[in-house]
């Protein structure tokens, strides 16, 4: 290959006044060229979020720069992708791949693409609105690009794209289903070396299936002593050669909330009865299609719960106590209320959970302290229990579901409760409270 001299004088003396003025004006404005070491450390955190909006309107300019220069490019071998790749040194994929989001973006997110230059949100959350838009018919696009509007300025990309998957199957359900079933044709076990004599196993499966065998392996984990000195990542490596090799008994694992390890999903009645094509929900994986939910439903090793619903925000009001293990019913509520950690950003599921008291329990005088009921208590990781028991954050939550978080540097961020709550108002059945049906199933084919 012939190394390729790129002279980049020319272009520079061209948009220096474009370009060096504002930066020279951020510079005075005190938005660059601070010591760090001058700053609080809640002084740090403001600096740090405009910086990153910051960012972010540079990031929206660059968007457009490239739509147009897209728009312009009439070649049948779309030339500009390789005018691209030399300007920013990216790979020929990388560049088309900047391109196509460009363009999808300039042209039919404009929301988001506003969004993005008044800095409320990140090109992370632009890649993730756009690898969503892909899924849906240019004609559902408002639709999908609404819930997002609803959710982003609040959300993480990670807890965007579960949005998304969400709306996705809502704005577009038979398409949904579609993708789903050619899918399933791609499940396989591949294995591939690595360095340092360690190689890599990955299965690419049904969702339900793959829930079940980390489920399954992350309970064994469980049994280990204490003391163990391996991670909790090696462990379950461990754990799971083990499994493979040897077998691990569902019958023989320790119990969480009540329940065995299983696959938890969460369907409407009305959907089961296939009066409508709501999403399900599988536990620890997110939304899937309507048709998804029904055939887990027939799995014959699931055990049934009810669980009423407000007809007004949709969150869960009452879980039945039909259950095959009479279950910890506060555990239960509280499980399917906030199906997640309280945390901002953390989706660990809420089984997986500490449920951590919002007024502490006095152990000494339980009547002067916070109440052991639904209300008072919530799924807290492990992690994240300990941060707040250390008071390095404090939370309270609000009467609609959503919590109210303080870190030590006065900054208070907001979660809002899961997407489902927030459902149209045409989800309810005949005005009354929505049933929601929940199956856990200890036993995949």
């Amino acid at each position: 290959m012939t190394a390729v001299d790129v002279d980049t004088e020319p272009a520079a003396d061209a948009v220096t006044d474009a370009v060096a003025e504002p930066l020279i004006s951020y510079f005075r404005l005190g938005v660059l060229g601070v010591d760090p070491d001058s700053l609080s450390d809640s002084e740090q955190i403001d600096r740090l979020v405009l910086l990153e909006r910051l960012k972010a309107r540079l990031d929206a300019e660059q968007i457009l720069v490239l739509a147009c220069l897209d728009a312009r490019d009439k070649t049948p071998e779309h030339f500009v992708v390789e005018d691209v790749r030399l300007a920013l040194r990216l790979s020929r994929t990388a560049a088309a791949a900047r391109l196509d989001d460009a363009r999808l973006v300039a042209t039919g997110l404009p929301a988001t693409l506003g969004l993005l230059t008044t800095g409320a949100i990140t090109s992370r959350h632009v890649a993730v609105t756009c690898e969503a838009a892909r899924r849906v018919p240019p004609d559902r696009l408002p639709d999908l690009e609404a819930v997002a509007d609803r959710r982003v300025r609040e959300q993480t990309p990670a807890e965007l794209a579960r949005t998304l998957r969400r709306a996705v199957l809502v704005v577009d359900p038979s398409g949904a289903e579609r993708r789903r079933t050619a899918a399933m044709g791609g499940r396989r076990l591949v294995a591939y070396p690595d360095e340092d004599g360690m190689a890599n196993l990955v299965f690419t499966g049904r969702a339900e299936d793959v829930e079940a065998v980390f489920g399954r392996i992350d309970a064994a984990t469980r049994l280990l002593p204490a003391d163990d000195p391996r991670s909790v990542d090696q462990q379950r490596a461990d754990m799971f050669v083990d499994a493979v090799l040897s077998g691990i008994p569902a019958d023989g694992l320790p119990m969480q909330h009540g329940r065995r390890p299983a696959v938890e999903v969460r369907v409407d009645l009305s959907t089961l009865l296939g009066l409508d094509n709501r999403p399900g929900e599988l536990g620890g994986y997110g939304p899937i299609t309507a048709a998804a939910a029904r055939e887990l439903a027939g799995d014959p090793t699931g055990t049934w719960r009810r669980i009423l619903t407000d007809p007004a925000s949709g969150a869960p009001l009452d879980v039945g106590r039909r259950t095959y293990r009479p279950p910890r019913p506060l555990g239960d509520v509280v499980a399917a209320r906030d199906r997640t950690c309280a945390f901002p950003g953390c989706a660990q599921s809420a089984g997986r959970c500490q449920l951590d008291h919002v007024l502490p329990f006095n152990r000494d005088d339980p009547d002067a302290g916070g109440a052991t009921e639904a209300k008072n208590l919530v799924p807290l990781c492990g992690r994240h229990h300990d941060l707040k028991t250390k008071q390095h954050v404090s939370y309270r939550r609000e009467p609609g579901g959503a919590f109210v978080w303080r870190t030590r540097t006065g900054h208070t961020y907001r979660t809002r409760p899961p997407d489902e709550w927030a459902d149209p108002p045409s989800a309810v059945i005949g005005g009354h409270a929505r049933v929601l049906l929940t199956t856990t199933q200890h036993r995949l084919r």
